[in-house]
């Protein structure tokens, strides 16, 4: 595994302690840390390192595969106010922006992106569009913006059948 990111202390501490043999080379405290352009930002697991950390050595475009996950709290379905403010929540941007920014850096070839079941679900509850969903927004986004183009399958969540683009 060549990087990862999580500003949570304990996530990492896991990982540690329960896969020594598959961690992850680089660890970065953010989205951002991780896929910054410029010079290289020292990683959490070499904070020492004067030319920074590499999160991506075998180069953009080489990436076989790549697995994220995002704040699920802005889409979840048991948030109470999941209908009225989804672009306003203050971690919306995190999967919307800087997760694309983050695949866009490392342009895997396959790319799974985990979240909630309100993912696939209408930004407002009487949306006369119900395909107006986060997750066709940012897979339209991802689209547009991989140079070869991201072939987005579908999404499938616990008692859901597949939905298309």
């Amino acid at each position: 595994m060549l990087s990862a990111s999580d500003p949570n202390q304990r996530c990492l501490e896991f990982v540690t302690e329960n896969y020594p043999d598959s961690f992850p080379t680089h660890w970065f405290d953010t989205l951002e840390a991780q896929c910054k352009k410029g010079p290289a930002k020292a990683c959490l697991r070499h904070p020492f390192a004067a030319d920074g950390c590499d999160p991506c050595p075998v180069g953009r475009g080489n990436v076989d595969f790549a697995i994220s996950g995002s704040p699920c709290h802005p889409f979840s379905m048991q948030r109470g106010n999941r209908f009225e403010d989804i672009v306003g929540h203050h971690e919306y941007d995190t999967t919307m922006s800087s997760l694309l920014d983050w695949a866009l850096f490392f342009e895997p070839k396959s790319w799974v992106m985990e979240q909630v079941q309100g993912f696939d679900k209408p930004f407002k509850k009487d949306d006369p569009d119900p395909t107006n969903t986060p997750y066709r927004r940012l897979a339209a986004q991802s689209v547009f913006c991989f140079e070869q183009g991201l072939g987005v399958s579908g999404v499938q969540g616990l008692g859901s059948e597949p939905s298309e683009l």
